[in-house]
């Protein structure tokens, strides 16, 4: 089961807005709209964001959530040109 399905839920109906706004607030928008084009859309990537992520070992937002952005990035970049030397 995804986060959409939850979402769809009605005793969740404010949980979708709360983690879009969290997302924002927690990443920078560059780094956001980074991870909206290479995941696909918007939805798949605030999916991405809060699931754990097998290379990382964490959930994407716990990393920006202290602050390391830059995990994250590299993680993107991998997803999108291939592992980087």
């Amino acid at each position: 089961m995804n986060i959409d399905d939850f979402l769809t839920k009605p005793e969740f109906g404010g949980l979708d807005d709360y983690l879009t706004t969290e997302m924002f607030k927690t990443m920078s928008e560059d780094l956001i709209y980074k991870m909206f084009d290479v995941i696909g859309s918007e939805k798949k990537a605030r999916d991405w964001f809060y699931s754990t992520n097998p290379y990382l070992k964490k959930r994407p937002y716990d990393f920006c959530k202290k602050g390391h952005e830059l995990q994250v990035e590299l993680i993107l970049a991998n997803m999108q040109y291939g592992p980087m030397d």
